[in-house]
């Protein structure tokens, strides 16, 4: 019986420490967007980077695009960065925006909607 416990009480300790690995919607940390007039705010208070692309609702169902990683689409991570309203694909301010966030080794994603 001793065995039984030592062998479960490990394996229930590392399933905890696992849901803080992968950060998820329902952690205090996340991803917040914002359109404040012309800008593009996100702020990123996770602890590792993560990468976005902002487009317009209509315009999503219209393009194919992947995930790319590069220093103009990188938030450090605890940091906040601004953009112009310019670098969301097909911007309206009348319409929804869509921001897609993610980590390069692809254990954390979200998606923002921010309405108009």
């Amino acid at each position: 019986m001793k065995f039984r416990i030592f062998f479960f009480l490990p394996a229930i300790l590392l399933l905890f420490q696992c849901d803080n690995l992968f950060m998820n919607e329902n952690s205090t940390a996340s991803i917040s967007a914002v359109i404040e007039g012309d800008e593009l705010v996100i702020r990123n208070s996770i602890h590792f980077d993560v990468y976005f692309f902002a487009v317009d609702q209509e315009t999503s169902y219209l393009i194919n695009w992947a995930p790319y990683e590069s220093e103009e689409n990188r938030i450090r991570a605890n940091s906040t960065r601004v953009f112009s309203t310019d670098e969301i694909v097909g911007y309206d301010p009348e319409k929804v925006v869509i921001i897609f966030t993610w980590n390069n080794e692809q254990t954390y994603w979200e998606d923002i909607e921010i309405e108009p």
